[in-house]
């Protein structure tokens, strides 16, 4: 179709659908990409989900689809997998704990010069 800002497929004014696990009426991608992006963000260290567990979680909730195609909506929204997320979160969690000793320690030991730089001065 040629519109004022351009040549456009047919197919990009219309959305794809996934069907509901009850035969109902069918859902959006972009809806069923909406609820992976907030099971995901609602996530802590102790409780990642994998794909599968995220299937299990949508087919509970009247959305049939695949894993793989929950691994496909995954990895175009730019999400990591759910080992790199674990490992980011839990490496998240550490950091946090010992950035506070360390950053009051290096806060402790840096100085000013007459100059007015700051020297950081790492303990050893």
């Amino acid at each position: 179709m040629m519109t004022n800002r351009g040549l456009y497929e047919l197919r990009f004014f219309f959305a794809n659908s996934v069907a509901a696990a009850d035969g109902g009426e069918s859902l959006s991608a972009d809806s069923v990409r909406h609820r992976i992006r907030q099971m995901i963000d609602s996530e802590t260290a102790d409780t990642v989900l994998s794909d599968d567990a995220i299937v299990k979680a949508l087919r509970s909730s009247g959305v049939d689809i695949a894993r793989r195609t929950v691994a496909k909506y995954r990895e175009g929204m730019n999400i990591p997998s759910s080992c790199q997320r674990r490992r980011r979160k839990c490496a998240g969690k550490e950091t946090s704990r010992t950035h506070s000793k360390t950053e009051f320690r290096v806060a402790s030991a840096n100085r000013v010069t007459s100059s007015g730089t700051l020297v950081a001065v790492y303990p050893g």
